[in-house]
């Protein structure tokens, strides 16, 4: 049940990914030879107007071909063909609508609680904590020069931080204080002493902390990034598709331990619907990044397109793209023999 759980998630992340080109394609009149869902062998074709819609066989990918995609062809309908502003468009559609899914599931999720976490100090832990200045009350509005609209964007500072110290302005009766935190170290990481408050929720914060979430995701995603290229993380936190069906396995998991039916389904649905969007806000961000064989790599040949005034040399394009296929191919056998590895340990 979990692996189909897995690939109902992927699936509908592809779908809605090549749906997003799909739709920005047939706007500009774009010939659409094929809009598939997997990849390999056909397990389900059907002829439309002038699209071939196909499921197929292994649930890893999709695509949406478009005529002139990959080669110069000189036909109204073609990509080719098309202004750059227009390719440009149909390219990061997929990626946006990746991100707007997301958006959409953290807006429900927001929506269906019914208490929240704020950015407002509920609790301190004692006198000897370095949240000591602080006041029960006080609305943490900014840590160094980061913005803190939720209480994940605190967390993501700690983490980011490391130990060091924080400037946290906060808002005290409608004033503007500032104070120096300097977190200690825990098992469970670093802490500042404080616990946030928890209110009510209402339809304004449910709407506000649904964008506010979808952001922190997009932010969380540069910041692994950074992360990586930076050595301060491994290949080994990184996750392809054993690695996502681990993760749903234990969110069921879990799930399934609470003893009331109704709840149980119900924080089962909600834990689902985060994952979804956590994994639609890292595969927006991540083909968006100027890489080979990536929207993103297509987009920035686009650009330059748009900057020299004229077409990169579509043979040389073709290739760059081709070895970035062949390295992300190279890349998911090592990360999923990472997620095999961790599996067996």
């Amino acid at each position: 049940m979990n692996i189909i759980w897995t690939i109902l998630i992927l699936g509908v992340m592809i779908f809605i990914h090549e749906f997003g080109h799909f739709i920005a394609a047939k706007s500009f009149g774009v010939y659409v030879e094929e809009f598939a869902l997997g990849m390999g062998p056909a397990i389900i074709k059907k002829q439309g107007k002038e699209t071939l819609y196909s499921l197929r066989l292994f649930p890893i990918g999709g695509y949406c071909a478009m005529r002139g995609e990959n080669e110069e062809v000189e036909e109204e309908r073609s990509f080719s063909a098309l202004r750059p502003w227009k390719r440009l468009i149909i390219l990061a559609a997929g990626a946006a609508m990746n991100i707007l899914l997301a958006l959409i599931l953290f807006m429900v999720i927001c929506f269906s609680q019914k208490f929240v976490y704020t950015t407002e100090v509920g609790s301190i832990a004692g006198d000897d904590v370095p949240a000591a200045v602080l006041s029960v009350g006080d609305e943490i509005i900014k840590m160094d020069n980061t913005k803190i609209n939720i209480y994940s964007d605190i967390q993501l500072k700690m983490m980011e931080n490391k130990g060091e110290s924080v400037d946290v302005t906060v808002l005290r009766s409608g004033e503007k204080k500032t104070f120096t935190l300097t977190p200690y170290e825990t098992e469970a990481g670093y802490k500042f002493g404080f616990s946030p408050a928890i209110k009510e929720n209402t339809p304004l914060m449910a709407f506000k902390n649904g964008f506010y979430e979808t952001a922190f995701s997009v932010k969380s995603v540069f910041w692994t990034i950074k992360q990586m290229i930076t050595g301060a993380i491994g290949l080994d936190s990184v996750s392809g598709p054993v690695g996502i069906a681990t993760v749903v396995d234990d969110v069921v998991d879990s799930s399934m331990e609470i003893e009331d039916k109704g709840e149980r389904y119900y924080i089962l649905l909600l834990n689902i619907l985060n994952l979804m969007a956590l994994i639609g806000a890292n595969l927006g961000v991540m083909n968006l990044l100027p890489l080979p064989a990536l929207d993103g790599g297509r987009i920035l040949f686009t650009f330059v397109e748009m900057v020299i005034r004229r077409k990169v040399p579509q043979k040389f394009e073709a290739a760059i793209h081709a070895a970035g296929f062949i390295l992300l191919m190279l890349l998911a056998v090592v990360v999923t023999w990472s997620d095999i590895m961790k599996l067996i340990k």
